[in-house]
């Protein structure tokens, strides 16, 4: 459960220069306290995002991979040494992060992921980070983050070049509108027979940590519309536009499916059904009659940034304190009314909608709804309507 206690004087010490920063200071850092993000990869990508997350003071960092520490990683691969050669790279990167920072919780998942372990594993954090070395995973991340309306910030590295990008489910194309299939073993030659520049991976997964920190806390516009491609030989940083495409077969206008990532053909599932709840945008929500607004935030969050005001009945219920009793409670508060939970990003309140949803089965409730792309989206449609009226 997440605390929202203000921070004692060894966190004030600590996150100073934070404390300082216009858009983060303490109620930034104790978003950041409250986060709970999953890093995939404890190789050479997820090694900065580990250690700038665990410095930055992220609460929970959870750490999947299912593979040791090799002498060839220690060039690129800075949170392992050579005395852990051969341990489990969870554990050694757990280990790194606790010496790091005593404050931050290390979870750690010594698993191969794939659809079945990510749904499992994924629904228990905010924000997922793909620092994965191959194609099956990175569609298996997007397809399963899109279901579950999970922010995802993605990266890839190759000899001394890189690319990075964040999927923001509801806002934005995901993975497979920008690489549609997946390319076949030996298309693009991996570290081992290609090469990587060494410290190439620190500086793109360092910018995987920045959106990560971004996101948490609202700062900042989120690297969602595009593709950014870093060049280490030319220093250069091109971003490269683009929009959702309306015919994904995941995130698109038509039937969407949940697909195994492995060679681009699709299966049925009920991943997808059990992950999708209705969607709405704020312009929506502001014509529905008195809904009932559930702000499932901490309340750190909801005190640095409120619901706008004119949205209806606003009640606070941390996704983070929900008993078993919390959903019949809503419903019953609801009076018949709609009912739209909101979040930060929309992952969170598309999960206590989900909730809602299965508690109000069995009985004829109000309707249930999440706030797609959570205030960072309503924030980004209205500032552009703010300025065209100045």
């Amino acid at each position: 459960m997440a605390s929202s206690r203000p921070l004692d004087p060894g966190e004030r010490l600590r996150y100073a220069r934070h404390l300082t920063l216009p858009g983060v200071g303490e109620a930034g850092q104790r978003a950041l306290r409250d986060a709970r993000v999953l890093v995939v990869g404890a190789g050479g990508l997820g090694a900065p995002v580990v250690s700038y997350l665990s410095a930055a003071g992220v609460g929970v960092i959870g750490v999947v991979d299912d593979d040791v520490v090799e002498r060839s990683n220690l060039q690129r691969q800075v949170i392992h040494t050579e005395a852990g050669v051969g341990e489990a790279k969870v554990s050694s990167a757990a280990r790194f992060a606790s010496q790091l920072n005593s404050g931050v919780t290390i979870m750690e998942h010594r698993v191969r992921l794939d659809a079945r372990t990510a749904l499992e594993i994924l629904p228990e954090y905010d924000v997922v980070v793909d620092g994965s070395d191959n194609f099956s995973t990175r569609y298996v991340l997007n397809d399963v983050c899109v279901a579950l309306r999970l922010p995802l910030v993605w990266a890839s590295i190759s000899q001394f070049s890189g690319q990075f990008g964040v999927v923001v489910p509801g806002l934005g194309p995901c993975y497979r509108c920008v690489f549609p299939r997946p390319l076949a073993d030996g298309e693009v030659p991996d570290c081992a027979v290609g090469g990587v520049l060494g410290v190439l991976p620190g500086v793109v997964g360092t910018m995987e940590a920045v959106e990560v920190i971004k996101l948490v806390t609202g700062v900042g516009e989120v690297a969602r519309d595009g593709v950014w491609l870093y060049d280490a030989l030319s220093t250069t940083l091109t971003r490269l536009p683009l929009a959702r495409d309306v015919e994904c077969v995941v995130c698109g206008d038509g039937d969407q499916r949940l697909f195994d990532g492995l060679d681009g053909t699709g299966r049925g599932s009920d991943v997808t059904e059990a992950g999708q709840v209705p969607q709405v945008d704020a312009a929506q929500l502001a014509e529905l009659d008195d809904p009932l607004v559930v702000d499932v935030r901490e309340h750190t969050e909801v005190a640095a940034r409120p619901v706008p005001a004119g949205w209806g009945e606003v009640v606070v219920r941390p996704l983070s304190t929900w008993e078993p009793s919390t959903a019949p409670e809503l419903l019953t508060a609801a009076q018949g009314r709609a009912v739209v939970t909101v979040c930060a990003a929309g992952s969170r309140s598309a999960r206590a909608a989900r909730v809602l949803l299965d508690e109000s089965r069995e009985q004829t409730g109000p309707r249930i709804m999440s706030l797609a792309g959570g205030l960072a989206a309503w924030k980004e449609q209205a500032e552009p309507r703010a300025r065209e009226l100045d």
